[in-house]
């Protein structure tokens, strides 16, 4: 079977988004993304579909590289996506309706509604925000947990194995993670397979940070998803989002208050190429807490670019 598919790829401070939809076919299936993934050697690759009447209304399907199956929810997808809709020709197939300085455009995806709010002036973005709180409900179902690894502590914010650099350097004293060597990489990997055995078979989704950042922010942060291959994202927006929560079930955050609800502000200095703790792009973390679990979360990041788009013919 073939399939031709148009596409637009970007990036979101490194992490690297293939979108694709097709005027021929009503569904993209999962093998068709796949072979777009590693054509285009993304780290996420999104299927978009139009509503039959809603406006300013999208579904997307998200497949990531190593997990080799759709997953509920992709920040970087959600960045590229504001910034294509207005900035390639996504703009003339999908006619969504901008209002400056903010329009507001509805993802249907596999975790829930998502919110896309779009900063625009002049007809260019400035910033996408992006609400995550369908994935911090989901991360809520699955659990979030302190536990240890090889001695080392760590949490489980739902499939996310979410580690301090610092902590795992207290028994491995020869780790550095400002560029990952070999080494440091190592030790990497046996976490998450002790991780993955324990708790979450064929589980991908790795965020480690510390808290001594080299610039502006707050957090230092990479997301070695996939050590074995090479799958290790600079930027990651659920990524981020687990480190928040797991700083916040640590006691590790301060907060304002805010119409009675608390507010946690983060910023990560993440982007770094070659892959390591922290870089020169900073992303925003905001949550906002009734008792002692996030009700909503945003997410937004400082460099997000459009690489190219074309057409993908793709025959058996």
């Amino acid at each position: 079977m073939r399939a031709t598919l148009h596409y637009v790829k970007g990036h979101m401070g490194g992490n690297l988004i293939a979108l694709l939809w097709s005027e021929d076919t009503e569904e993209i299936g999962l093998e068709v993304l796949l072979r777009a993934i590693d054509i285009l050697d993304v780290h996420e690759a999104g299927a978009l579909y139009r509503p039959k009447s809603e406006r300013n209304h999208l579904y997307v399907r998200i497949v990531g590289r190593s997990s080799r199956r759709f997953i509920t929810a992709c920040g970087g997808l959600t960045q590229v996506l504001g910034k294509a809709l207005l900035e390639s020709k996504l703009k003339k197939y999908f006619s969504v309706e901008y209002e400056e300085p903010v329009t507001t455009v509805r993802l249907e995806t596999d975790g829930g509604l998502v919110e896309l709010g779009i900063n625009t002036r002049g007809g260019r973005v400035t910033r996408v925000t992006t609400d995550m709180s369908s994935f911090v409900r989901e991360c809520y179902r699955e659990g979030i947990h302190q536990l240890r690894l090889d001695r080392v502590r760590a949490v489980k914010v739902g499939k996310f194995l979410v580690v301090n650099a610092d902590d795992i350097k207290r028994w491995h004293l020869l780790c550095r993670f400002g560029r990952l060597d070999s080494y440091s990489a190592s030790v990497l990997k046996r976490l998450q397979d002790v991780f993955q055995a324990r708790f979450c078979t064929g589980c991908f989704d790795f965020a480690l940070y510390d808290l001594n950042p080299e610039h502006v922010g707050h957090v230092r942060a990479v997301f070695p998803h996939n050590i074995a291959t090479g799958h290790i994202e600079p930027s990651c927006g659920t990524g981020s989002i687990a480190i928040g929560l797991a700083l916040l079930s640590s006691g590790r955050v301060v907060h304002t208050t805010e119409g009675g609800e608390k507010v946690i502000v983060l910023y990560f200095e993440e982007g770094k190429e070659p892959p390591g703790l922290g870089g020169p792009d900073l992303v925003r973390v905001e949550m906002r807490v009734r008792g002692d679990e996030v009700v909503k979360a945003y997410f937004s990041h400082s460099r997000v670019e459009i690489l190219s788009e074309g057409v993908l013919t793709l025959g058996d």
